[in-house]
């Protein structure tokens, strides 16, 4: 009887772990605020002003124009975000180490912070780290779950 309820237990911590990592991803990482108005920055793109259209990362990325801290420190946390989901998979499907993946998540949240701060240094911006609510503890979640597993 026991093996079943092992394996049920098995089943649960691998779809928490899905969800703990999907929605550090799916979440806002930050929400930037000025006198005029305001937009979300996600892992895959930003809002414009007031939620009233969208811009994927690659485009934003990939644009003509002179590279600033802000916009290399969002990119570099989205690219850790995606090391950490495939570390995520390698350890689900082969011989991955939690570890790892627990650390790219704090430190594409190092990114995030970041990201915030740098661009918070901008007269009348004011940028919430959202990223950190869902990232650091997703990160906690996958050293937790090495920490306390059975095998």
């Amino acid at each position: 009887m026991s093996r079943p309820a092992s394996a049920l237990s098995s089943v649960t911590r691998v779809r928490r772990r899905a969800v703990a990592l999907s929605l550090a991803g799916l979440f806002p990482w930050a929400a930037v605020v000025w006198a005029e108005g305001f937009y979300l920055v996600f892992s895959f793109g930003w809002t414009h002003r007031a939620l009233s259209g969208f811009t994927a990362l690659p485009s934003i990325l990939l644009a003509p124009r002179i590279s600033t801290a802000f916009v290399e420190a969002w990119g570099f946390a989205s690219a850790l975000y995606v090391l950490a989901l495939g570390s995520a998979a390698l350890d689900q499907w082969w011989r991955g180490d939690r570890r790892v993946t627990a650390g790219l998540l704090f430190l594409a949240g190092v990114n995030v912070l970041w990201f915030t701060l740098t661009l918070s240094g901008q007269r009348g911006i004011t940028v919430l780290p959202l990223g950190l609510c869902t990232l650091w503890p997703a990160a906690a979640y996958e050293y937790w779950t090495l920490a306390t597993d059975d095998g």
